[in-house]
């Protein structure tokens, strides 16, 4: 076995496979670790866009709120104008 350190090659195979394996095992603890941060990262994004989508809609629905009793406030005035020309007109019609 050239270049192999020669504490590596007296080792027993079945010590180097228990190596091999212990080196393995910690890759795999390395990829759960990283795979349970991205799942709680995922879950974090999750949870921002259903907030924005919350607040988006209450937002739509407060500007609906707020043009609905703007237009109603306009009718108002409209119906107070007019009733107020009505009488002035008919008073200038009954004149004539």
């Amino acid at each position: 076995m050239v270049g192999v350190p020669r504490v590596v090659r007296e080792l027993s195979p079945s010590l180097r496979t228990i190596r091999s394996h212990d080196l393995l095992k910690g890759a795999d603890m390395a990829l759960s670790e990283d795979l349970t941060k991205l799942a709680a990262r995922a879950k974090e994004a999750e949870d921002h866009a259903a907030a924005a989508q919350s607040k988006a809609k209450a937002d739509l629905e407060a500007d609906v709120e707020n043009a609905r009793a703007s237009a109603q406030a306009q009718a108002d005035a409209l119906h107070k104008s007019a009733d107020a020309n009505r009488a002035r007109i008919s008073a200038w019609w009954h004149d004539v």
